[in-house]
């Protein structure tokens, strides 16, 4: 899928066949039916619901080990955590930066996510940290110091959808509806659980699809990084 996306990126390919766009359709809809028969109550097991319970019961950093025999291709095929998120890492640099652009601040943050990747760990905080960081880089950074209406730095709980700015409780008022939720791993309050981390990158995420990529030429983010947040979304359940 890689592959593809930069060749046609490059247009070695684009007018022809358009790879990435049709191995993305692929994977959607094969990853559809894998949902719905994980999904399934039925007996005996089907090795997809197998899948979907270890993703959501082993930590993100998990190595999976199987026998050559017929659990191998349903593990390779369908169990994905640290390789979603180094898919999603690298199809944003390759979304947002130009060629032979230095972005030193940002190459130093990707080197230190790709390491934790490596080394296993919690490395899904560092994720998300990396998002937030490439935000910053590309000129989109959110501001969470303080509340953008009362200027307190006490019970932030929003962002302003159009400045970025954190907004308090208080400040927020009858406004809130129309706000983002800040989760409180962004203020670093307290240990991150997955279920806050997924809904700072439906933040982030607001932000690089709705601020930032209609300046790259409004184009949509790429769906690695969609399939990254839908995983850590069902561990999280």
């Amino acid at each position: 899928e890689m592959v593809n996306a930069e060749l046609d990126r490059r247009d070695h390919g684009a007018s022809t066949f358009g790879g990435a766009a049709a191995v993305a359709d692929i994977k959607r809809r094969k990853f559809e039916i894998f949902d719905r028969i994980a999904a399934e109550d039925s007996r005996p097991v089907r090795p997809e619901r197998v899948i979907a319970a270890l993703m959501k019961v082993l930590p993100p950093d998990a190595t999976v080990v199987s026998d050559p025999g017929t659990s191998c291709p349903y593990a390779s095929a369908y169990y994905r955590q640290a390789l979603a998120g180094l898919n999603a890492a690298t199809a944003l640099l390759r979304f947002t930066l130009p060629e032979r652009e230095a972005h030193d601040a940002l190459f130093m943050a990707s080197e230190a996510l790709f390491d934790a990747m490596a080394e296993g760990g919690d490395w899904v905080p560092t994720y998300l940290r990396w998002e937030l960081g490439l935000l910053e880089e590309m000129g989109y950074g959110l501001d969470l110091s303080r509340c953008a209406v009362t200027g307190s730095r006490d019970d932030l709980a929003y962002v302003s959808p159009r400045s970025g700015r954190a907004v308090s409780r208080q400040g927020a008022g009858e406004w809130a509806p129309r706000l983002l939720p800040l989760p409180l791993c962004l203020l670093g309050q307290g240990p991150a659980s997955l279920g806050e981390i997924v809904q700072g990158l439906r933040l982030t995420g607001f932000f690089l699809g709705e601020r930032m990529a209609p300046d790259l030429g409004d184009r949509p983010l790429p769906e690695a990084r969609q399939r990254f947040v839908d995983l850590l979304g069902r561990s999280a359940r």
